[in-house]
């Protein structure tokens, strides 16, 4: 312990500030000075100043390269850009498509939805898609598709459906079929040999005198029924050309699928909801594939009551809406037939009654 009186003075004539306040420092004379000496000593103003602008415009410049870095790896380089793109789906050619599309792409700025319609415009029968970003550089692409089992084509329209029933797709077709009253009257099956329209087409083949001194009552019924059947033909006619150009189109367009066919014109509501017709039919092709292990060729419905099936081997069965006997009966009926021999040695068969009868 140092006495009172044997304290080292201070050495005084240190100066405070200036140049010469830091020689004791970098003398190495630290440990001369006392921790009241010490506090006195400050750093000038003008030093500090400038020490804090460094550090600012240091820190202005980490900032400024940390932002252009990540645009860099955000936008140039390679990090975020789409190498590989996996896709859960039954088309083969969607991979191509989609890796020329996308690999390579920003996978920041690249839409889902965007992917997504665009796997909807190039698989026809989607029914779900799902897209996954797998950063930093992958693309998952999910493609529940749907299976078509059938076209319904009638007058002015064609639907596609599924595996459920449900329509795929649904569009009118710009060559409508168009009939002459007289076609329509024969298609409602109000064309007989007294119609008018029967009439107006024999006097046609008259000249002027023979139609003053005309008696329709005397004119052979034969004659009669060969105009009716003549109308008759016509309309076939054009309604076998009318279903024979869809059905061309449609395959090349979409595929080959069993027809259903309606001999009239429906509502797109009707064919969508999921009518009457479009209900036995479905029960007609579901039960005769089951019997006859092959596509139903063709099911025409002439009306709401009566359907005329053309099976693979070219044979016709007529079903229809009957008091007696329903649609579950005539393919019973069907059954019996088809295992018979009866079935082999006729080519049009109705079944609409439990006696019923075939053609050669």
């Amino acid at each position: 312990m140092r006495l009172p009186f044997f304290r080292k003075k201070e050495n005084k004539n240190l100066p405070k500030y200036g140049a010469g306040s830091h020689k004791h420092l970098r003398d190495g004379n630290t440990s001369k000075l006392s921790l009241q000496q010490l506090k006195k000593i400050r750093l000038p103003k003008i030093g500090r100043k400038q020490y804090k602008f460094r550090y600012v415009s240091i820190l202005y410049i980490l900032i400024v390269l940390l932002f252009l870095g990540t645009l860099y790896v955000l936008f140039i380089s390679d990090v975020f850009k789409v190498k590989k793109i996996v896709i859960e789906s039954a088309n083969i050619d969607i991979k191509e498509s989609v890796e020329r599309a996308y690999l390579n792409s920003n996978i920041f700025f690249l839409p889902v939805t965007e992917v997504e319609h665009y796997v909807s415009d190039n698989i026809k029968f989607s029914k779900q898609i799902f897209v996954r970003k797998i950063y930093p550089d992958e693309l998952e692409v999910k493609v529940k598709e749907v299976t078509p089992k059938f076209y319904y084509l009638d007058f002015h329209q064609y639907a596609l459906f599924d595996e459920e029933n449900n329509v795929i797709e649904l569009e009118a077709i710009p060559s409508s079929l168009e009939f002459s009253a007289e076609e329509q009257k024969w298609l409602a099956g109000e064309l007989d040999t007294e119609s008018l329209f029967i009439q107006e087409r024999y006097f046609e083949s008259l000249s002027e005198d023979e139609i003053s001194n005309f008696d329709w009552s005397k004119v052979p019924l034969e004659i009669k029924q060969n105009l009716v059947a003549q109308v008759e033909t016509q309309v076939q006619q054009k309604i076998y050309n009318y279903f024979a150009t869809q059905e061309t189109f449609l395959k090349q367009q979409l595929g080959e699928y069993p027809i259903i066919k309606f001999y009239g014109y429906s509502d797109a509501e009707d064919v969508i909801s999921g009518s009457k017709i479009i209900s036995q039919s479905l029960k007609l092709t579901e039960d005769l594939s089951k019997i006859i292990q092959d596509y139903v060729i063709n099911i025409v419905w002439k009306n709401t009551f009566r359907a005329e099936v053309t099976l693979p081997d070219g044979k016709i069965i007529i079903f229809g809406e009957v008091p007696d006997s329903s649609i579950e009966d005539q393919i019973k009926n069907f059954i019996i037939l088809y295992n018979s021999s009866e079935y082999g040695q006729q080519n049009i068969f109705d079944l609409r009654s439990t006696n019923f009868s075939g053609r050669k």
